[in-house]
């Protein structure tokens, strides 16, 4: 008996990558792992007596799986290449002094640009990242130099942050975007005041709070809208957009604080409120003057060298027990 077929129509370029082929084993199938978890991004130790504890009996071999509280693209493709692994890739690891060390990502990318920390990305999926342990694969060392004095920069003083986000509400004007989430709304609640410590704070040294705020305007406001910054009874403020349409923010206060630790509050002051529907507060993330010789468990600290592109060495004042990790690249450190 014979039966009539149709060929199947030849498939579109674009329809040829959602033919998506998985690895067909994963590092996962053998050996012992044991996942922990990291919140902020860093610099993490784990000592041999923890690893000993989690049942590894030779800790000196334990290597680094995971790629933390990274956001991943949505796209498993672009430009015909995959975005991403679909197994655990291997992160470098220090052993030192009985301990493992390695550099771990949290659900926020906060990263240099233009001369100072921004939140680029955040992780809406997760409110902590994950790593995988095992003694299943030989470790992967950080590379390591050298330290060198020759035509070293000084690098005692540089630059420091502390980050602040909640996510607890999404959605403009109504239409609710699901991507994007705000923690208050600043048009219809009360001022809020912060207390901050900035590990290391360089006496003398100056500070920047840049605020991520969103709103939805609906008529020309004029000039006369404004964020507000109030530290140490003093109030500075800054201009919200006067046009016709949904915008986001990044403002920034110069501020001079008295120490290593400062109270601010934000609010704002509008004369033409009624043409402003909502104005959302999304992050602040404040950069000051670090002290890089002084001794703190901090992460959040970088000497910026603009060297053009050229690799550059420096020193910090302290002694010999001091180690500086370079995360230009997180993935390698």
């Amino acid at each position: 008996m014979l039966a009539a077929t149709t060929a199947a129509p030849a498939l579109a370029a674009d329809q040829v990558l959602l033919r998506y082929k998985f690895a067909e084993n994963s590092v996962l199938a053998q050996g012992k792992w044991v996942k922990v978890e990291v919140e902020t991004t860093g610099v993490y130790e784990i000592s041999y007596d923890e690893l000993r504890s989690m049942g590894f009996d030779n800790p000196e071999k334990v290597s680094v799986f995971g790629a933390g509280g990274t956001a991943r693209d949505c796209r498993l493709y672009v430009s015909g290449m995959r975005t991403q692994s679909d197994d655990p890739e291997q992160k470098p690891v220090w052993h030192d002094g009985n301990k493992l060390y390695f550099y771990g990502a949290g659900v926020d990318h906060v990263k240099i640009r233009s001369g100072k920390f921004e939140r680029q990305t955040r992780n809406i999926y997760t409110n902590k990242g994950h790593y995988y342990l095992t003694d299943s694969a030989v470790p992967l060392n950080i590379n390591t130099v050298d330290a060198v004095t020759d035509g070293a920069a000084d690098c005692n003083i540089g630059l420091g942050y502390v980050y602040h986000e909640v996510d607890k509400m999404f959605g403009i004007d109504g239409n609710n975007k699901g991507q994007q989430f705000f923690e208050y709304s600043m048009r219809y609640e009360d001022p809020r005041s912060w207390t901050v410590q900035m590990p290391g704070f360089s006496a003398g040294g100056n500070a920047t709070l840049y605020v991520n705020a969103a709103q939805w305007v609906y008529g020309n406001t004029g000039n006369n809208n404004f964020m507000t910054l109030t530290v140490d009874n003093q109030t500075q403020k800054k201009a919200l957009y006067a046009g016709t349409r949904y915008i986001t923010q990044l403002l920034d206060f110069p501020v001079t604080p008295s120490g290593d630790t400062m109270t601010f509050t934000l609010g704002l002051s509008l004369g033409n409120g009624d043409a402003i529907w909502n104005t959302y507060f999304d992050n602040w993330v404040l950069n000051y003057t670090k002290d890089m010789s002084k001794p703190t468990r901090a992460a959040q600290s970088l000497y910026a060298y603009t060297g053009g592109g050229t690799a550059a060495s420096g020193w910090i004042a302290g002694g010999s027990n001091i180690v500086a990790w370079d995360v230009t690249d997180p993935a390698v450190p």
